[in-house]
Order: structure tokens, then sequence, then C-alpha cells
């Protein structure tokens, strides 16, 4: 029973949101991270080419405010433009972490060479690590709500297939099955437009 309910849950992909940073160093060869993201599956909810302000830059890292580093951080991510983007997917955050790879464009060189910090990081100097990617649904949130405004986003992170799970708990198993194939695509294509924007 409880497997069944369990597998009855997760007919539709739980579309979770988080936010993707290229950072100044990786900036020139931004379409070629993009068509890495496209294939991995993740769905562009938004993008846009910002360049960070010195305000800005320490509020997106305010957890490392304290840290010796800090500094030379604000100065770097405000160097260049920046492409940020907000993703879905189902595990969107563990998914694009996997993806980027570890932290230091060292350490990504040994443990993770097809990564991108390893493929598109600079090896002479871990901070110019080409990418950035939310930690937590937390967060997620809050980088989210920093960088893009307009897009619903909470201390839960987003979740843009929770909606449609819920419209379809009551029916049948084989209706189930119909929305999951036909309906539910397109219904998560519709909810991330829809989610873009905070009701005025």
């Amino acid at each position: 029973m409880g497997d069944e309910a369990k597998r009855e849950g997760n007919n539709s992909p739980r579309l979770e949101g988080t936010l993707a940073l290229i950072k100044p160093d990786a900036y020139p060869r931004r379409i070629e991270i993009e068509e890495v993201i496209m294939k991995e599956g993740f769905l562009l909810v938004d993008k846009k080419r910002l360049k960070f302000t010195k305000e800005l830059a320490e509020e997106f890292y305010e957890e490392h405010k304290n840290k010796p580093f800090f500094k030379d951080l604000i100065q770097f991510m405000t160097s260049g433009d920046c492409m940020a983007m907000c993703l879905g997917r189902e595990n969107g955050i563990e998914h694009w972490r996997s993806l980027i790879g570890p932290t230091k464009v060292s350490e990504a060189k040994k443990s993770a060479p097809k990564s991108m910090r390893s493929i598109f990081g600079d090896p002479s100097n871990d901070m110019k690590n080409a990418v950035h990617g939310s930690d937590s649904p937390a967060a997620a949130g809050r980088e989210i709500d920093l960088i893009f405004p307009n897009i619903i986003a909470d201390s839960e992170g987003i979740n843009f297939s929770e909606s449609i799970n819920k419209s379809v708990a009551h029916v049948s198993e084989e209706q189930r099955r119909y929305l999951a194939r036909y309906v539910v695509p397109t219904l998560q294509q519709g909810l991330v437009v829809m989610y873009r924007y905070k009701e005025n």
C-alpha cells in the first residue's frame, strides 16, 4: 500500500527551482554553458544579463561576510558581466550542484573532471570557478528573490509541480497515467510562465 501510494505520488516530476550564475570569468563562454544546461533537461524559467553592484554582491554573498576572501570575492563578482538564470528541473538544486562540481577549480579538476567548474573554471585561481548554484531550497528562494524579484520564491524555494500534483490527486490510475504522459508536461510549461510573476 505504501509503495503504491509512493508510486502514485511520483507520476509527475517535481520541478524544483534553483538559481544559476555564469560568473564574469566564464561569461564569454556563456553560450557553451547554456547548451549544457539545456542538454541536462533544465527548464529555463528566466534569465538576464547583469553586472553586480558592490551592494548586491555583498547581500548575495552575505554568508561569507566574515571570511578572509570576502573582499576579493566581491571585487571579482563586480568585475564584469554575469548571466543569471532561474532554472527548473526535477531535483533541480541537487542536479545543478552535481553538474557544476566542487567549489574549488583545483579540486574539480581532480575529482570531477567533466564538471562545469573543471571545464570552464580557471585552474590557476580557485575563486574564478565559472558558475554558481544554490545549495539548498532556502538559498534558492533567497537568491532568486534577490536577482529575479518578480518570480515567486520563499524559504522553501520554488516547486512548480506542487499545484499539478494536488490537482490530479483524486483520479484513477488509468487517468493518472494519461495525465502524466500527455497533460502534465504542457501544464508544467504553462506554470513556469505563470509563476514568473507575483500577483499584483
